[in-house]
């Protein structure tokens, strides 16, 4: 018997065995997440790639558009709107540099279409064709469907999804992004009469927190068009 309790807090303080064992787990739940990322690791011998832009351009466009928009940096001066407070124009270059960090950390991978095994450009197209229906159906506000699409990317950036899925997960980022967005958001029920009933409720709640969790709940990161189109109109008046 003094055997055996030597052997178990042997067991038990041995750290190493611990370690082991998470990650074991940690592989065994990001074994879809792996498939994908394995791209990006490359060896020490290959050469390494040119920044990929999304979408392609050639080098001299590419020059030309980072050109202009630095001269525009140069001589455009915002001016304090003393009649709309709301701008906070004393504060946009701090904003806006910020939330262009925002947008790199939250871009997804403009080629994840080439770690995916059913899923190509075409059925995605379908997809966001899909959801400006369900878009324009509830009335929605524009940053719910462009938050939705960017969640869609994001997910299927870091995971593997199957065709039948695949409306599954944007219903699913549709869902998310009117409960952050809209005031009187559509229920559950309402999304699922969208769908034909092809999905239940606890299917869409059970996603509803997979695609929450594959982006550390990162929602609100997401830039829209909108913040952008606002300075842009500004600068062009």
């Amino acid at each position: 018997e003094m055997d055996v309790e030597r052997e178990d807090e042997e067991l038990v303080a041995d750290p190493e065995l611990s370690i082991v064992n998470e990650n074991e787990v940690e592989e065994m739940v990001g074994i879809q997440e792996t498939e994908i990322l394995e791209e990006d690791v490359q060896p020490e011998t290959r050469e390494p790639k040119s920044p990929h832009m999304w979408p392609d351009v050639d080098t001299e466009r590419a020059l030309k558009h980072y050109r202009e928009i630095a001269e525009v940096q140069q001589t455009y001066q915002d001016e304090v709107d003393v009649f709309d407070t709301t701008m906070v124009s004393e504060y946009s270059d701090e904003i806006f540099n910020y939330m262009a960090e925002l947008e790199e950390d939250i871009m997804p991978n403009p080629d994840y279409m080439t770690g995916q095994n059913e899923v190509m450009w075409a059925m995605r197209q379908t997809l966001v064709d899909w959801l400006l229906q369900v878009h324009l159906r509830w009335h929605m506000l524009p940053e719910a469907l462009w938050i939705a699409i960017n969640i869609i990317d994001h997910f299927l950036t870091r995971r593997v999804v199957s065709l039948v899925k695949l409306q599954l997960v944007g219903v699913t980022a549709m869902f998310i992004a009117a409960k952050y967005e809209e005031i009187l958001a559509p229920s559950v029920d309402e999304f699922i009469f969208m769908t034909e009933n092809g999905y239940t409720k606890e299917e869409i709640l059970k996603g509803e927190c997979i695609v929450l969790q594959t982006p550390d709940f990162k929602v609100s990161q997401y830039c829209s068009p909108y913040s952008w189109m606002r300075k842009i109109t500004k600068a062009d008046d």
